[in-house]
């Protein structure tokens, strides 16, 4: 996953990256504040996304993301919470 946990990122910059899981049919991403509110989910179907520029990111503030990888059977494979926090302009 990636961003590394815990790294500060400038906002430009931020995009968000992820391995495979085999027997994937998509993914969605959740990006929400340090108290647990929604920023921004989508569904993607590749291994990367960007938050797009509508998504309020407040310079300073920490933030956590994750994936959630739908399989063909059925199940779902969540990724751990990953904080990180935007650069101040």
């Amino acid at each position: 996953m990636s961003p590394a946990e815990a790294s500060t990122l400038v906002r430009k910059d931020l995009e968000f990256r992820w391995q495979a899981v085999p027997g994937s049919l998509y993914y969605e991403i959740d990006l929400v504040t340090d108290e647990g509110t929604s920023v921004w989910r989508s569904r993607v179907e590749g291994t990367s996304a960007r938050p797009p520029e509508g998504a309020k990111l407040d310079a300073g503030a920490k933030y956590f993301v994750w994936v959630k990888a739908f399989l063909s059977g059925g199940e779902t494979v969540k990724s751990a919470a990953v904080s990180f926090h935007v650069a101040k302009q």
